[in-house]
Formats: C-alpha cells, sequence, structure tokens
C-alpha cells in the first residue's frame, strides 16, 4: 500500500457531512498531512441502519499475520509480474488457491 492522503477534518465535520454520529471527545485525532498506512484514521461504518464515526487504524494487515507491524513491511507490487515468484510468497499465496 503505497498512497498517502491528507486528513485535516474534525470528526463532527465527518459525522454532518454524512449525517453520522460523531465518536466520543476522548477519542480525538490530530489532523495530518501526510497519513500513512499504519496511521489512526476516521472512517464512517454503519450498523443497524445508524452511521458512525470512528478512529481505526489504515494499512493493509493479512489475515496470516500475527502482529499489525506486518502491514508496515507490505510492499506494493511491482511490475512485471512473475507469477512463479509470487505464488511461492505469503501475502500472495491464497491469490493462486482454487
Amino acid at each position: 500500500m503505497c498512497g498517502r492522503f491528507v486528513s485535516s477534518s474534525t470528526p463532527d465535520e465527518i459525522a454532518r457531512y454524512f449525517d453520522a454520529e460523531p465518536p466520543p471527545a476522548e477519542s480525538a485525532l490530530e489532523p495530518s498531512w501526510n497519513v500513512a498506512p499504519t496511521n489512526d484514521i476516521y472512517v464512517v461504518l454503519e450498523d443497524g441502519g445508524v452511521r458512525k464515526v470512528a478512529p481505526h487504524h489504515w494499512g493493509l494487515v493479512p489475515v496470516w499475520a500475527k502482529d499489525l507491524k506486518i502491514g508496515s513491511t507490505m510492499q506494493a507490487a511491482r511490475e512485471p509480474l512473475d507469477c512463479r515468484s509470487t505464488r511461492s510468497k505469503p501475502k500472495s499465496s491464497s491469490l493462486f488457491q482454487s
């Protein structure tokens, strides 16, 4: 995962935009102009027809990972793709299972 983005909206602004409940004040996150995988960000979740703004960890953590830190070591796919070596790597081997 290699993208970065800006997260400068307050949770109240996000809640108004998405017609959602804001998070509790104690879960406030600081604005960031360089959000990277492994950072916490605000997301909008819907549960039982109710939208809520909540902080969550952003990044790719594979199902086989035993530690969240593995998400920061995942690299973006490179071209050209070599299927023989990709099949043997844990992060992509499940793509080849039938």
